[in-house]
């Protein structure tokens, strides 16, 4: 998919990765980037198999979903995601917690330099729960790019 941005008048590409989430992270802990799933980025990012994904420059728009089993009724993260070492965007977290909900954490975060991406564990009710690993609920990292 291309466009025109509006303010620049130049041709613009929109790429999307998909990669999977693993890992059961304490509180401030960093989930595992296990697979990318699918890309058209120019170049794949790197780190897969890591806690840190290296992405190249550019503007980014992310969104993690978390698919859980759990072993008791409010076993919960909250979780967010964290570029160059700051947080970016909205928390997400697995059910309702500390009075707020949101099933996703999303967020923009651009660079003119190499980006190290992270998704954190922000905070754990009662016990960490077990990222699903079924066919149909793996959690999931989706990241669009606007590209030149």
């Amino acid at each position: 998919m291309s466009y025109l941005a509006p303010d620049q008048g130049d041709q613009k590409r929109l790429q999307i990765a998909e990669i999977e989430l693993s890992g059961q992270p304490a509180i401030n802990g960093y989930f595992t980037f296990e697979a990318l799933k699918d890309h058209n980025f120019d170049s794949a990012p790197t780190g897969i198999s890591g806690t840190s994904l290296t992405l190249p420059a550019g503007h980014y728009m992310g969104r993690v979903a978390l698919s859980i089993t759990r072993t008791s009724s409010n076993q919960n993260y909250q979780f967010i995601l964290e570029a160059d070492g700051t947080e970016a965007g909205i928390r997400g977290q697995t059910s309702w917690y500390d009075n707020y909900r949101a099933d996703f954490a999303e967020g923009d975060f651009s660079s003119s330099s190499a980006i190290t991406l992270k998704v954190k564990a922000l905070a754990i009710e009662n016990s960490a729960p077990t990222l699903d690993t079924s066919t149909l609920g793996y959690s999931r990292l989706w990241l669009w790019r606007i590209a030149s």
